[in-house]
C-alpha cells in the first residue's frame, strides 16, 4: 500500500549567497525558488545646518520557479553596498539590484536627500519592479514601483505600501521631520533629516529592508532606525558630529549624516541577500 511518499525525490537544497557568486542546480529537482533582497539606500550628508535624509531599504522578492526553466548554472550578482556619502552637501547612494540570471530582480532602496535649509528627504523603500527614488531637497522620496508610495511632503509622514511597492521617505523639516512609511515585501522609507529636533524615523519593513533614520543638527539626536521583520534594519541617523549608522544586510537603509559646522558622514547601505531553495 502506498504511503504517500514519493521514495527516491531530491533532497531540500539551500544555497545563501551574500556575495556574487554562481547557483549550481542539483539533479533531478523540480522546483526552485528564489527569495532575494534589494541592497539598502546610503542616507544624505549635510551642510553646516540640518540632517540629511536617511537611505531607502531594499525590496523583498520571492518567486517559485519550474526547475525546468533554470539553466543547470545561473549566475548570481550581490551589488556592492552604497557607500556612505564623505563629501557635505551630497545626496545618498541608492542601493544596488540583486539578481538571479536573468529571471529574478531584487531593487534597491532610494538614498537620502541633502539638506538643504532644514532637512533632506528620506529616499524611498526599493519596489518589486524598481529602485526606490532619491529625492534632492525635502520631500518626493517616492518609493519604487509597482505602485510605489508617494514621499512625505515637507515635514510630512511617507505613506506605507502594504504590497510590493517601496514605502515613501520622509518628508525633511527644521522642527517636525516626518517619519519613514512602513512596507510590506518593499523597502521601508528613509525617514526625513531635521535641523532642531531628532530626525524622522526609519520606515519598519515585513520583509523588505528598514529605512534608516533621518540626521540632525547638532542641537538634537539623528532618528531612530527602521526594524524589519525578515529583511536588515536600517541605520540610526546621525546628531551633530556624531556619523549616521550603516544599514544591516539584507538591505536596511543607511542614517542620515548630521549637520555642524564640521557635518558627519551619512551610514552606508546594507548589501542585499539571495536564498535559493531547490527540491
Amino acid at each position: 500500500m502506498s504511503t504517500g511518499t514519493s521514495l527516491g525525490a531530491p533532497a531540500l537544497d539551500v544555497q545563501t549567497f551574500n556575495a556574487t557568486g554562481t547557483y549550481t542546480k542539483p539533479a533531478g529537482v523540480l522546483k526552485v525558488r528564489v527569495q532575494a533582497w534589494g541592497g539598502g539606500g546610503s542616507g544624505g550628508k549635510p551642510d553646516a545646518v540640518g540632517g540629511g535624509g536617511g537611505g531607502g531599504g531594499g525590496a523583498y522578492v520571492d518567486v517559485i520557479l519550474e526547475a525546468a526553466d533554470v539553466s543547470a548554472t545561473e549566475a548570481i550578482t550581490i551589488a556592492a553596498a552604497a557607500a556612505a556619502v564623505t563629501a557635505a552637501d551630497t545626496d545618498g547612494n541608492a542601493g544596488g539590484s540583486c539578481t538571479f540570471g536573468s529571471l529574478v530582480t531584487a531593487f534597491g532602496g532610494g538614498g537620502g536627500a541633502a539638506n538643504t535649509t532644514a532637512g533632506g528627504a528620506g529616499g524611498g523603500g526599493g519596489g518589486g519592479s524598481a529602485v526606490g527614488v532619491t529625492p534632492t531637497g525635502i520631500d518626493t522620496g517616492t518609493g519604487g514601483e509597482p505602485a510605489g508610495s508617494a514621499g512625505g511632503a515637507t515635514g510630512a509622514v511617507g505613506v506605507a505600501n502594504a504590497g510590493d511597492g517601496g514605502a515613501g521617505g520622509g518628508g525633511g523639516h527644521a522642527t517636525a521631520p516626518g517619519n519613514g512609511g512602513e512596507g510590506f515585501n518593499g523597502g521601508g522609507g528613509g525617514g526625513g533629516g531635521s535641523l532642531a529636533t531628532a530626525g524622522g524615523v526609519g520606515g519598519l519593513a515585513f520583509r523588505g529592508g528598514g529605512g534608516g533614520g533621518g540626521g540632525a543638527d547638532d542641537n538634537a539626536a539623528g532618528g531612530a532606525a527602521g526594524a524589519s521583520t525578515h529583511g536588515g534594519a536600517g541605520g540610526a541617523g546621525g546628531g551633530g558630529t556624531t556619523t549616521g549608522s550603516a544599514g544591516t544586510a539584507p538591505g536596511g537603509g543607511g542614517g542620515g549624516g548630521g549637520g555642524d559646522a564640521t557635518p558627519s558622514d551619512s551610514g552606508a547601505g546594507a548589501v542585499g541577500r539571495i536564498i535559493v531553495t531547490s527540491w
